[in-house]
């Protein structure tokens, strides 16, 4: 049988036409309904309106009325017709209109032909409504049948069987045909529903369910459109479920389920002008085929199913030999076929449209499209397509576009397109599997852009597999894994002129190759470029993971994405033959392997390290260019950097871990090694020779072997805008640059142990000529700093020295910057002390005078000190003064009243008043409290570094005394005080102005005898503790910060007031006190060790005191003490001594100062309160300009 069979109606029998009749009146027609019969249970009367009625028997006979004009019969409540002879149950045959209309379900059978039978002849409608059981069991019998003649014809009924078809209808006449079955429609030996239109227009067909053993509904279209809709079963045991041919108009089909044994669930054939349009909404299951189109003429095809079945043909298949319009196929549910799912060929149309979820061709296509059409062809598989050859195949030959859309595909191909022109759309977002060949595989022998993407894909040979022989672009993106087991994971070959080639790759593996690109094989290789884009994991095998190929001028890009892996078991991870390439590998990608690129100009950018490439291979024979940034801590052999003409490091840190590299011609500067964007490059092997220029831009580094006595080479011509170090910390390296030196404000680190002329140093040899500006960078490598004379050399300049290096200091000594070592300061000389190489460049540790000397006077070079020293050399003198003790009266001021303003105040308690003798009074057990600032000035008479400094000072006691013992003869008070203290000194010195800021605590014990004669003796003890920041304003850093120290003073005071007369009395003193201070060791922040060798002073004073007291008051008892001082001291000691790096620096202000000063005190309340002040001022006997002290305090005292 042929896959879509044209079966010829053969169940139509040649119809009793009414022609010759004469029309005569129904009265006397009497004798055409059957004449010699006798009505016994159902029958019809015989008038111009029949009337059926009465029930079924066993004895009915035929009905009939054969008249030549209109006829009209119904029905009534249970009527019913049981006919056992072989003639029809209703016989109707008449002219200008014939109607049977049986509204109350009547059951109607017989054992002949038709159960119903209507004939209309000339004109008018047949019309025919049976609501109940129509049967004729003939062997030739339908259970309902109608002929027309005349316009239109009608007929609705429930349940039908008959021994041929269950419905027949046959159109002759002008009009259209409906067959409307609401119940089932039986045909015993061949359909359950026949129409045919012989002539006539429209045929209509609605169906609930339908059976026969050659079709379950089978209908001829007329000259107009032929529309049928089966809402329940259609099912035919030797045929098609239900089979259309149409000859004209349209073809609507609308079905539910539909079933064909040795035939097809539903059969299309159309060799009209009209669209055909399937709707198959339920299963459609054929021995054959599901569905089955043939298109011989027409226009549109489209194709609406659920589930369809083609247990030895496909589900769906669709053949438009000579349509001119589109085909479109929908599958909403599942096609399963023995051959193809889905087999769709289009050769005259336009375009061809397939929409499946799931579709099965066992041993063919889940889905095929053949198509020659003029349109575009479109394939969208929302499940899956399983195919034994392909999942899905498309094959254009008309040169139109193509677009796949699909979720799972699976066959010896996944999906497979060949295309012969055109755009080309392949996107797979399940899995796409060819077992033996490509998960897809698309090819395109003409003129068209092409597309995959794809998200898994697997192939025996190639997970994606694509070949391009004329002009267009290609683009291919796997979204998650490609896999070619034997070959490719994806292979791309484009021939065209001027095609561009991107493949976006998350993961891809292959037997071969992960990633094969192959482009430029057309006539223009240079418009052609590849692009491969790497989201994930490639793998290769016997070949590299990323292989590309280009003719030369064509140019191939690598992208590795970050978090992506390249890699392969043969070690070469990317390679490019011939043509140029460019290879990116982004931060946070790896490659596993070697990268070889081929002739042409390569580049390479690795934006995030060397991961774990083994070799970079520019692979010469054009400008190969080496980008490496953002390679943070990288390390890689020299040697496995190869064949590079220009070598780029950005924002990255490299280290070489073998003794060469080789990067371009010494001769060629525009090649070389160029550092840009803070990038380091580090030399591990001492003997490196780098054979290039070398070229460091501002932020960039490079590093010498760290050990001493390292050595490197450039052979090429340095140029330095960066910071060029030669080793670790150890001194002693040598970099010794071939050609020339350039800077451009870059630095040179040395490590150099600062001392004398003999330091241990690295250095720089030049051989060829210096240019530019440098900066030299020294680091003390543990020298305790010493006086040079010639120097120390750091760059030896064989050619033209026009380059000027210039230190980076610490600060700045007259402009020109130093650095420091211990207790010295190191400044930069071109040329050695005594003038014999003035090309070379020395560290020297002089200081060199701003005044010009005298004619004919070379002063001996003075040492160059840090800028530390006078902060230093002050530090314990400005301690020690913060240490000082006070006298008694600026203690707590006038305790003792005697003469005017001595006596015992009315109501005074005497024991709180200590005593009261001779009219003398004493203040005793009590609280106070006092502030104190002052300002001191010294300008040593000894210094080792020339140091004056300014002290600022404010301090706060509080303290009490309790009066102790009483006697005849006087009294003891002790008592005890803290204080706090803050202390800023400006130092002043040639060496660099200094600052110290100091906060001291502190405790103190007094214990004083207050003779009745006037005679006193205080003694003190204090001991301080000192946190101190020490700064240099030249070098303009601090120094140290929260330096501890501590202090402690003695001091014995002793004096007798001597009465003048009431109000006045003299007061002759003598004080000596002790203090020493010291401070804790430190590094400052030169690394110059700092001790306190020597913080002492004995000072002694004489002193006299003028004083007057009076009494006052409305009770004339408050009192007033006002007095005037003169002091004289004397220092016994020699000073204090600082080490600063090992060398001493001393400081010894003027032994002899005196002072004046004036104060005064004031008690009232009864003695309860008393308030006090002092002022005093100090100066240097010796050098009063330059040495003074000012202070003040004022202190309030309450008894209780």
């Amino acid at each position: 049988m042929p896959r879509f069979p044209l079966k010829r109606l053969t169940n139509q029998r040649t119809p009793r036409r009414l022609t010759g009749f004469v029309a005569v009146p129904l009265l006397n027609l009497a004798s055409s309904a059957y004449i010699g019969q006798t009505a016994l249970a159902g029958d019809c009367t015989v008038s111009p309106t029949s009337i059926c009625s009465g029930p079924a028997a066993v004895t009915d006979v035929p009905q009939g009325i054969n008249a030549g004009a209109p006829i009209s019969v119904t029905t009534q409540p249970g009527f019913g017709l049981s006919v056992s002879v072989a003639d029809n149950g209703i016989d109707l045959q008449g002219i200008g209109g014939v109607s049977f209309v049986d509204d109350h379900q009547s059951n109607i059978s017989t054992a002949g032909s038709f159960g119903i039978y209507g004939l209309n002849d000339i004109s008018g409608d047949l019309n025919i409504t049976s609501t109940g059981a129509v049967t004729a069991t003939g062997p030739s019998g339908e259970g309902i049948r109608g002929d027309s003649y005349g316009a239109n014809m009608l007929i609705i009924a429930n349940d039908t069987q008959g021994g041929e078809n269950g419905i027949g209808a046959n159109g002759y006449g002008s009009g259209s045909v409906r067959v409307v079955s609401t119940g089932t429609a039986t045909g015993v030996s061949k359909a359950g529903i026949y129409a045919n239109m012989v002539g006539g227009t429209d045929l209509t067909i609605e169906a609930n369910h339908t059976q026969g053993h050659e079709n379950g509904i089978v209908a001829m279209s007329g000259t107009g459109a032929l529309t049928v809709t089966s809402s329940g079963s259609a099912t035919a045991t030797n045929g098609h479920g239900i089979a259309l041919y149409g000859q004209n108009g349209a073809i609507t089909l609308t079905a539910s389920d539909t079933y064909g044994g040795n035939g097809n669930g539903i059969y299309v054939s159309n060799s009209g002008t009209g669209a055909v349009h399937v709707t198959s909404t339920g299963t459609a299951t054929g021995s054959i085929d599901g569905i089955g189109v043939q298109i011989a003429g027409g226009t549109d095809t489209t194709v609406t199913a659920a589930d369809t079945a083609g247990l030895s043909g496909a589900a769906i298949i669709v053949n438009n030999n000579a349509g001119t319009g589109a085909v479109q196929v929908s599958s909403t549910g599942t096609a399963n076929g023995a051959s193809d799912g889905i087999a769709v060929t289009n050769a005259t149309g336009t375009s061809t449209t397939v929409r499946a979820v799931n579709s099965n061709g066992a041993s063919n296509m889940g889905i095929l499209v053949d198509h020659s059409g003029s349109g575009a062809v479109q394939i969208d598989s929302t499940g899956t397509a399983t195919g034994g050859f392909s999942g899905i195949a498309a094959f254009t030959y008309s040169g139109v576009d193509t677009t796949i859309d699909a979720v799972d595909t699976h066959g010896e191909f996944g999906i497979a397109v060949s295309g012969n022109g055109g755009a080309i759309s392949v996107r797979s977002t399940g899995t796409a599997t060819g077992t033996t060949s490509s998960g897809i595989s698309v090819a395109n022998a003409g003129a068209g852009d092409v597309t995959v993407t794809g998200r898994v894909t697997n192939g025996g040979l190639y997970g994606i597999y694509l070949v391009t022989t004329d002009t267009g672009d290609v683009s291919i993106t796997s979204t998650d894994t490609a896999t070619g087991a034997g070959m490719d994971g994806v292979y791309a070959e484009t021939r065209g002129l001027g095609s561009a080639l991107d493949i976006t790759v998350n993961n891809a593996q292959g037997g071969r190759s992960g990633v094969y690109a192959v482009n430029g094989a057309g006539a223009s290789p240079t418009a052609n470029s590849t692009n491969v884009v790497v989201l994930g994991h490639v793998a290769g095998g016997s070949g590299a993971a990323i292989s590309t190929a280009s003719n030369a001028g064509g140019t191939s890009t690598v992208d590795v994405r970050p978090a992506a892996r390249v890699e392969s078991t043969s070690g070469v991870a990317i390679s490019n033959n011939g043509g140029n390439s460019h290879v990116i590998v982004r931060n946070g990608a790896v490659v596993n392997g070697a990268i070889n690129l081929g002739a042409g100009n390569d580049t390479m950018d690795l934006y995030g390290g060397f991961s774990g490439i083994t070799a970079l291979d520019g692979g010469g024979g054009g400008v190969d260019t080496l980008n490496v940034s953002n390679a943070v801590n990288a390390t890689h052999a020299g040697s496995d950097i190869r064949n590079w003409s220009v070598f780029n490091l950005a924002s990255s840190g490299l280290t070489l871990t073998d003794a060469g590299l080789a990067v371009g011609t010494p001769a060629d500067t525009t090649t070389g090694v160029f550092l840009r964007d803070g990038s380091s490059l580090t030399v591990q092997q001492s003997g490196f020779v780098l054979n290039g220029n070398l070229s460091l831009a501002a932020g960039t580094a490079l590093s010498g072997p760290a050990i001493s006595g390292g050595t490197a080479t450039i052979n090429g011509t340095v140029t330095n805008a960066g910071t060029i170090t030669l080793g670790g910390a150890a001194p002693g390296n040598v970099l010794t640059i071939g050609g020339n030196y350039v800077g451009s404000a870059g630095v040179i680190a040395l490590n150099t142990v600062l001392g004398n002329d003999a330091s241990i140093t690295d250095k720089v040899v030049v051989n060829g000529d210096t240019a530019g500006t440098s900066v030299l960078k020294v680091t003390n490598a543990g020298g305790a700093g010493a006086a040079t004379t010639e120097g120390i050399m750091l760059v030896s300049v064989g050619g033209n020295s026009n380059g000027a290096f210039s230190l980076a200091g610490d600060y700045q000594v007259n402009g020109k910057p130093a650095v420091v070592a211990g207790s010295y300061a190191y400044q930069l000389y071109q040329g050695n002390a005594s003038g014999t190489e003035l090309g070379n460049w020395y560290l020297r540790s002089e200081r060199t005078d701003d005044a010009p000397s005298a004619p004919g006077v070379n002063p001996a070079p003075q040492p160059l000190y840090q800028a530390g020293v006078s902060a230093y050399e002050a530090y314990p003198q400005a301690l020690l003064a913060l240490n000082g003790v006070s006298t008694l009266q600026r203690r707590v001021g006038n305790r003792y009243w005697s003469g005017a303003g001595g006596g015992q105040v009315a109501g005074g308690d005497a024991r709180a008043g200590g005593m009261q003798d001779a009219g003398a009074h004493l203040d005793g057990t009590g609280a106070w409290a006092r502030i104190e600032g002052g300002n001191r000035r010294v300008e040593p008479s000894a210094s080792s570094s020339g140091t004056d400094f300014t002290l600022n000072y404010s301090k706060v006691q509080a303290g009490s005394d309790v009066l102790l013992s009483r006697r005849e003869n006087g009294a003891l008070v002790g008592g005890g005080y803290f204080q706090y203290v803050h202390g800023n000194t400006s130092t002043r010195s040639v060496y660099g102005n200094g600052d110290i800021a100091t906060d001291g605590y502190g405790l103190g014990g007094t214990l004083t005898w207050y003779g009745n004669d006037g005679l006193y003796v205080d003694g003190l003890a204090q001991v301080m503790w000192f946190n101190s920041d020490l700064s240099s304003r030249l070098a303009g850093r601090r120094l140290v910060k929260g330096n501890d120290g501590a202090g402690y003073a003695l001091s014995v005071e002793s004096g007798k007031r001597i009465a003048l007369n009431a109000v006045w009395s003299l007061t002759p003193q003598a004080q000596l006190t002790y203090s020493g201070v010291h401070f804790d060791r430190f590094d400052d922040a030169f690394g110059a060790t700092v001790r306190s060798s020597r913080g002492g002073s004995l000072q002694s004073r004489l002193g006299v005191t003028l004083d007057r007291e009076t009494r006052g008051g409305k009770d004339g008892m408050d009192r007033a003490h006002v007095y005037g001082v003169a002091n004289l001291y004397y220092e016994f000691l020699n000073g204090s001594q600082v080490d600063v790096g090992g060398t001493a620096f001393k400081s010894r202000p003027d032994r002899l100062w005196g002072g004046i000063g004036a104060g005064a005190s004031h008690n009232w309340g009864k003695d309860k309160y008393s308030i006090y002040a002092e002022g005093l001022l100090n100066t240097s006997l010796a050098h009063s300009g330059g040495n003074r002290s000012l202070s003040g305090t004022m202190g309030f005292r309450m008894r209780w």
